[in-house]
């Protein structure tokens, strides 16, 4: 009688929005604090994007495009106009809100532990440290779970909505979108697939108001095209590879239960999770690909499976609930041997948040929690109590050994960055001089827009540099200047008589060359 008196009242406590809510309120509070002890940049897009954010009140076409994610930037200005920490906060909101309504979706699917939902989020490696961060992906995620979890209320108006906002900020998200479309008209649910369209047809109304072309939407998306082969292609395996290291290992082994559970039919299949994760993580692994090149390159770049990081996290969190009580639960072990030692083989080195180092001895302490988290499941537990607050303990011991803080000085481009922004405060070039330079992050450190500059702050081309005027300072960089000026430092070199070098320097990883040059005649 006690016994069942104790589970009924592990199950209300388990259920309870209240205490969602409480260890919401404890994660965005942990993931303040790590947001103000890191004080580096995952890319130097994240500087940009705040400075666009910006642009928006001088010219709101400036939020328009595939870099600018217009749907996202939307959402932003606001904050935006208000500063760094309103943006901050913004951002950790919408983390915490996804997170929400992924505890909502298990609630409402019956699950007896919707809380590992919002757990097996948080502690995700990628989403805990990248999801304050100004970056599209946390708010495509927010949407497309929001989609999946209205659906599951058969509320599929709402649900295209949700979904139609998330096609205005990841181009990716148009396949499940259309899969999505199909499946509505053959169910003859003709005003939620016109909803479907709904945000990516005033998008196009935007596009055509500022710039005059009434087929904006497409044109737009053609415009990838330029950048196919910008970037390398790390092959087709790199976004499996990679995932541990975005979804944690524990998240791994937790969704490939979910997905045994599912082929050998111990578990039904939840399409609304599965069809959206597989397709989008597909894509992403199909635009990886060497042999045969597919739409534009990727460079590998990990952040685009926080996306589908709540999908991960609400599918794991269905087979954690099926083990519980699973009367061959041992069985789970014959998929997460296998698991295991890949990753323990290819997923246990170093890494810069884009590739592992695997030149570089293995860090296997980081597989520990995983294993020990595994082997759990060889024992029964006494309650659901302590079945839930082991499973926590051990996300959260692998969350805590395997962060990379990312920490500003001394590190890469960014660093360096902010060392010529702060020599360029010094002499008060900002104030008397025209600065052109095409890094991201440059107008960041000053918190202005390139309009704010007195004497104005451009991007390096053939043609500007050309039009400089005597006296101005550029600053030439083997990144983005060299590749999207494009202006190679030969162009400075071979005129001497016009253009004087100040200063040279490199990045601490020594991946990108400085040069800053002074206009000194016509």
């Amino acid at each position: 009688m006690a016994a069942a008196s104790e589970s009924s009242g592990f199950d209300a406590w388990m259920q309870s929005h209240r205490l969602a809510l409480l260890l919401l309120i404890i994660s965005s509070m942990a993931m303040v604090a790590y947001a103000m002890f890191n004080d580096g940049f995952y890319q130097g897009e994240e500087g940009a994007h705040y400075i666009n954010m910006k642009e928006f009140w001088e010219q709101p076409s400036k939020v328009l495009g595939n870099w600018a994610k217009t749907g996202w930037k939307i959402l932003f200005v606001v904050p935006g106009l208000l500063g760094k920490k309103a943006v901050l906060a913004l951002s950790v909101l919408i983390s915490m809100a996804t997170a929400w309504v992924s505890f909502l979706y298990l609630r409402h699917q019956g699950s007896r532990f919707p809380l590992l939902g919002i757990v097996l989020l948080m502690t995700q490696t990628f989403w805990f440290g990248l999801s304050f961060r100004p970056i599209c992906e946390p708010t495509a995620a927010f949407f497309l779970i929001l989609a999946c979890y209205l659906y599951r209320k058969n509320q599929l108006l709402w649900s295209a909505l949700a979904l139609s906002y998330a096609l205005t900020i990841r181009q990716e998200m148009y396949i499940p979108g259309f899969f999505f479309g199909l499946y509505l008209l053959y169910n003859r649910q003709f005003l939620a697939a016109f909803a479907l369209a709904t945000f990516p047809l005033l998008y196009n109304l935007f596009g055509w108001w500022s710039t005059g072309d009434p087929l904006y939407l497409f044109s737009n998306a053609f415009k990838a095209a330029d950048f196919a082969n910008k970037y390398m292609r790390p092959g087709f395996d790199h976004y499996l590879l990679m995932s541990p290291l975005v979804f944690g290992f524990i998240g791994i082994l937790a969704l490939s239960a979910f997905l045994g559970f599912v082929l050998f039919r111990k578990l039904k299949p939840d399409a609304i999770i599965l069809t959206p994760m597989l397709i989008y993580w597909l894509m992403e692994c199909l635009y990886s690909m060497k042999a045969y090149p597919i739409g534009a390159s990727t460079a590998g770049n990990l952040r685009y499976l926080l996306v589908i990081s709540p999908l991960v996290a609400v599918a794991g969190a269905r087979a954690l609930d099926h083990l519980f009580d699973a009367p061959d639960r041992k069985w789970v072990w014959i998929i997460w041997v296998p698991v295991l030692a890949l990753m323990a083989r290819f997923c246990t080195y170093e890494h810069n948040f884009l590739e592992y180092a695997s030149f570089r001895p293995h860090r296997y302490y980081l597989i520990v929690p995983a294993l020990l988290f595994a082997i759990s499941f060889l024992f029964r537990f006494r309650s659901k109590m302590s079945y839930f607050l082991s499973l926590s303990a051990c996300c959260i011991f692998s969350l805590i050994i395997s962060h990379q803080p990312l920490r500003l000085a001394n590190r890469d481009e960014n660093s360096t960055c902010k060392e010529i922004a702060d020599w360029c405060m010094k002499y008060k070039y900002h104030e008397t001089r025209s600065i052109y330079q095409s890094m991201p992050m440059f107008a960041y450190f000053y918190d202005r827009t390139p309009a704010q500059f007195p004497k104005g702050l451009q991007l390096i081309t053939k043609e500007s540099v050309e039009r400089s005027p005597v006296g101005s300072i550029i600053i030439w960089d083997s990144h983005y200047a060299a590749n999207y000026g494009p202006v190679d430092y030969n162009y400075f070199e071979e005129r001497p008589e016009k253009f004087l070098p100040k200063l040279q320097t490199y990045s601490p990883d020594s991946t990108v060359a400085f040069i800053i040059y002074e206009r000194i005649n016509r």
